[in-house]
């Protein structure tokens, strides 16, 4: 009756953590600590080697989640030459505490797979990027160091990723990426970041959980490409790019600033240079369409001196930003060039912003 109320209540909640414990289960609160940054390009591996974890004798150690989610690449070479049974109690209580992290149902099967796989992506990606490939070097790395600052890094992998593309989101550019890169950034800021296919495969769309250090360094590179852009359109073009807020694009197309990008602005103000113009995305007249396909196109193809005098003279404003320049170019060749200019209808995109 006098007891604080406050106190009761930790009073219950130690024992109900501790009867969670005893199942091999922590805290759900606690457990959020498997998902707690890592900074990869500190991580030293000597000084996360384990203790020896002891013995349990006469104790069948568990097999389930090595047999339930199917290791692939890297990982699966290193379970396959056989680890010891303490490894295997270490594994279990790492994916133990995810599930509890996570509030997933260790009644079901299937999320509990689920579960396992994804623990089991990001140790796979953390020994890959440790060992180089080296399936020697994985095992060491695997039977020496804690599992959970494995876990901890092969997600904090995908953490650094997600914070280069949060500043580029946050960025002048960012409401203006080109389809691809924009996939690539809405992947990358889910709550855990993900894969877009469409890097690896063009006609894919999707996205999945990252798997494999190829993955990672695939979406580098493009977040590589990303912040030239970001480089090049910080005023070095000669102009600045408009909030979407402060845009007039009445009897233009495209009418809405959504589907405007980066291309559609450079490509307007390559174009109104070629008619004579300053390099600026100012609108074009629909009555100078023609005149500018007969500058830019040859036989139904995109005139070889102008992809390669532009790709110079970007690579000259910002190193890396001819290939930006080249992205820009072949949707051009695509949509524009392939045209006879009687056929030309800016109300179904030719990487230009038109005026009617």
């Amino acid at each position: 009756r006098w007891t604080q109320e406050s106190i009761l209540e930790e009073e219950v909640y130690q024992l109900r953590c501790g009867r969670l414990l005893d199942n091999g289960f922590p805290d759900p609160f606690a457990a959020l600590a498997v998902y707690a940054w890592l900074d990869p390009g500190a991580f030293a591996p000597e000084q996360r080697r384990k203790t020896e974890i002891p013995n349990l004798e006469n104790i069948e150690p568990p097999g389930f989640y090595l047999t339930a989610a199917r290791p692939k690449d890297l990982l699966a070479e290193v379970l396959a030459g056989g680890i010891r049974s303490e490894v295997a109690w270490e594994l279990t209580y790492l994916v133990n505490k995810v599930i509890s992290a996570d509030r997933v149902d260790f009644g079901d099967p299937g999320q509990v797979q689920n579960v396992a796989e994804s623990v089991y992506r990001y140790l796979n990606l953390a020994l890959e990027h440790l060992s180089e490939g080296n399936p020697a070097r994985a095992a060491e790395l695997f039977d020496g160091i804690y599992l959970e600052y494995l876990f901890r890094l092969g997600f904090s992998l995908t953490l650094d990723c997600q914070r280069r593309a949060q500043r580029i989101q946050r960025a002048p550019i960012g409401p203006y990426l080109d389809g691809p890169f924009r996939a690539l950034v809405a992947a990358l800021l889910k709550k855990k970041p993900c894969f877009y296919e469409g890097l690896a495969e063009e006609s894919r769309a999707g996205e999945r959980p990252f798997a494999c250090l190829h993955d990672l360094r695939l979406s580098e590179d493009w977040l590589q490409q990303l912040e030239v852009q970001l480089d090049l359109f910080d005023g070095r073009l000669g102009f600045v790019l408009p909030a979407p807020a402060d845009l007039d694009l009445t009897g233009c197309f495209p009418s809405d600033t959504d589907d405007l990008t980066l291309s559609d602005f450079f490509l307007t103000a390559l174009a109104n240079r070629l008619l004579g113009g300053d390099f600026q995305p100012q609108p074009i007249a629909e009555k100078e369409l023609a005149g500018l396909h007969g500058l830019v196109c040859r036989e139904g193809k995109l005139a070889a001196e102008l992809r390669r005098e532009t790709m110079t003279w970007l690579e000259g404003i910002a190193p890396g930003a001819g290939d930006f320049g080249g992205y820009c170019l072949d949707l051009w060749e695509e949509v524009f060039a392939s045209l006879a200019p009687a056929d030309i209808d800016p109300r179904y995109g030719c990487g230009l912003i038109v005026r009617a």
